[in-house]
């Protein structure tokens, strides 16, 4: 998944929210409808989760040019107007065919791929629609792809730091201590909330922090599906202590 390594050490208290949804289809009954959704409470802002919640797959598959049983994650990463949602597909075929132009709903940029993201950029000003929900309240959204996913914002700068840093998240000591204390659960992950580990700082100068340890270097709130039935599981990946 596509993480920025800020989520875990920038100065920040966004949370970066993960839904698996082939899981959430499974939870419920079977289909990918606004039932499984209505358990999706970090869907909030991640245009492609909005937009099946509301509407129908057909409508879906219609207005965004994407079958919406092609996805096997979506994701979320800021607030506006910063504000990304990741398309996140099961190989880089699938992700290549969905940016391909043939779909009207996508209001596709090709700011580049993982091989050419620094060519040919430009920035599609037409008001386009995601799904049956318009993207930003009708204003222009840009795509660009970044293998398995697409990222979509409302401007194309917003994608840049995705697009250039190649460190994610996941990736991080505290990422790896995360994904293996998830990875060990017995159950079936349906969605995840990412906190950095000055989440619940608002308001707080970032100038007030710098230079200062957190005891706790990034945390995951994980919504499961166990045999038991639903289980919340928290998971911290706590810094050295000497």
């Amino acid at each position: 998944m596509v993480l920025p390594a800020t989520v875990f050490s920038g100065l920040s208290p966004d949370v970066a929210r993960y839904l698996d949804l082939p899981a959430l289809a499974e939870a419920g009954d079977g289909t990918l409808g606004r039932e499984a959704l209505a358990r999706a409470l970090l869907s909030g802002g991640i245009c492609p989760a909005e937009a099946l919640a509301v509407g129908t797959a057909e409508t879906f598959a219609e207005k965004s040019g994407v079958d919406g049983a092609a996805l096997a994650f979506v994701a979320g990463i800021g607030q506006p107007p910063g504000a990304v949602s990741i398309w996140g597909f099961a190989d880089e075929n699938a992700a290549t065919t969905a940016f391909q132009p043939a779909g009207a709903g996508l209001c596709r940029t090709s700011i580049g791929d993982d091989r050419q993201r620094r060519a040919g950029r430009r920035e599609s000003r037409r008001a386009r629609s995601c799904g049956p929900v318009a993207w930003a309240n009708g204003q222009a959204s840009v795509v660009a792809l970044f293998v398995p996913t697409l990222l979509q914002a409302g401007d194309a700068a917003v994608l840049e730091p995705l697009l250039t840093d190649r460190v994610s998240a996941l990736d991080t000591p505290a990422g790896k201590t995360i994904v293996d204390a998830l990875e060990a659960q017995e159950g079936a992950m349906l969605q995840v909330a990412f906190l950095g580990p000055w989440h619940g700082l608002t308001g707080t100068d970032p100038a007030a922090l710098a230079g200062k340890t957190p005891l706790w270097q990034g945390a995951a709130l994980a919504d499961l599906e166990t045999p038991e039935g639903p289980a919340l599981i928290l998971a911290l990946a706590y810094a050295g202590l000497h």
